[in-house]
């Protein structure tokens, strides 16, 4: 169902796009959100969608979801340490042959579940700085706008959130 959202067409899908935010992002129980996410870690992992899927998924759902999961102290009900560290591993810090691969939007996204994570869960990623620091300082050095400008945003909430050397604040 998400795909529809993928072409252009005169047929309003608000509805549609509605639900997935509102209903599944906020109604859903936590256990539903959790098997959702997992659901889509190993969809991410897997290679079976393309990235287009991948944002949509993103954008419809996991964003969404997360942060309501977040801001309503559902937190560990949702996200779990095993979850974070998957995010962490395959999503946010893979071999470097597989982000080569990651298009614009598809980085936006993962800046975005970056920046959600640094935000609400930054006691819990403490052994997770290295990446989260190193995946958004590898954003800032692209040469593309928006995905550098979510970068910023990643990096200014992990400078709030830890401690940053000297060294780093000064580039």
């Amino acid at each position: 169902m998400l795909s529809i959202f993928l072409f252009r067409t005169r047929i309003d899908y608000t509805f549609l796009k509605e639900f997935y935010i509102i209903e599944v992002a906020e109604g859903y129980p936590s256990n539903m959100k959790k098997t959702l996410l997992l659901h889509f870690l190993q969809l991410f992992q897997s290679k079976q969608l393309g990235h287009d899927h991948l944002v949509i998924a993103m954008q419809m759902l996991i964003l969404p979801m997360l942060a309501h999961a977040f801001q309503n102290a559902q937190s560990w009900e949702v996200v779990d340490p095993a979850i974070v560290k998957t995010i962490v591993d395959k999503l946010l810090d893979p071999p470097e042959e597989v982000t080569a691969e990651y298009d614009e939007p598809l980085r936006i996204e993962l800046l975005q579940l970056a920046t959600l994570l640094l935000k609400y869960l930054q006691n819990d990623l403490v052994h997770h700085r290295k990446e989260l620091i190193k995946f958004g300082w590898n954003h800032l050095k692209r040469e593309d706008s928006a995905s550098k400008q979510w970068a910023f945003v990643n990096v200014c909430h992990f400078l709030e959130a830890y401690q940053a050397p000297e060294k780093i604040i000064l580039q």
